[in-house]
């Protein structure tokens, strides 16, 4: 079953920072980062995702507000 969830459990984005990284927290010493991504619609709608990220995969002091992006990981609702 685990298996099963884990298939289940991923996503991908596409779409543009909208936001400067916000610290969350911090496991083990690696910090984590809050960002939200616009993406669009086919309806013309946008939604805006928070997403987390390692401060190890990207450089969270850097702006990248106005930059696309592609977001590959887990969905996890809390």
């Amino acid at each position: 079953m685990g298996d099963k969830m884990f298939e289940n459990n991923q996503v991908s984005i596409v779409g543009e920072i909208v936001s400067d990284f916000v610290y969350s927290h911090e496991v083990y010493g690696e910090g984590f980062y809050m960002v939200e991504v616009s993406v669009n619609r086919l309806s013309n709608f946008v939604d805006y995702i928070p997403v987390m990220i390692s401060e190890r995969l990207i450089n969270v002091n850097e702006n990248y507000i106005g930059q696309f992006v592609y977001v590959g990981g887990q969905f996890r609702s809390f």
